[in-house]
């Protein structure tokens, strides 16, 4: 005999009627009466896991469905804010073996520009047009 700790018709703990850890005690004195309201007593040949769902009906338990993938939340951002949101989180500008995204491109161009470091300003600038140019392909405006 095992019993089946149940939680909404759903397979919480499987517990053996006697446990080697206490010998001789049965599960109602190791468990109080209010966990056992909650356990069905089945033969220890009956085929149960974890996560399966109970049948009161036919005493029997089975798999759990299998789950239902959310259906895709549409995307209805302009191809603008898309540009936008992309200059701002997708690393995409390889910039002395970092990737950077376009907006921390551009901070360094500022600092660059106020140094008066225009080789590296126009360094940048470069790989900024150019990873603008790979973003407005990927969101063309329709």
């Amino acid at each position: 005999m095992k019993y089946i700790y149940l939680e909404n018709f759903i397979t919480l703990e499987i517990i053996p009627e006697f446990n080697p850890s206490f010998p001789d005690i049965p599960i109602t004195d190791r468990y109080s009466p209010e966990f056992m309201s909650h356990c069905v007593a089945v033969s220890d040949d009956t085929i149960v896991q974890e996560g399966w769902i109970y049948d009161v009906d036919t005493g029997t338990f089975s798999e759990p469905p299998e789950p239902i993938p959310p259906e895709p939340v549409p995307d209805t951002r302009s191809p603008a804010e898309k540009r936008k949101d992309t200059y701002e989180h997708m690393p995409i500008i390889d910039y002395n073996g970092n990737l950077i995204t376009v907006d921390d491109a551009n901070t360094r161009w500022w600092h660059y520009e106020a140094e008066g470091n225009m080789d590296a300003a126009d360094n940048i600038t470069t790989l900024i047009a150019a990873a603008k140019r790979q973003i407005r392909e990927m969101f063309p405006d329709i």
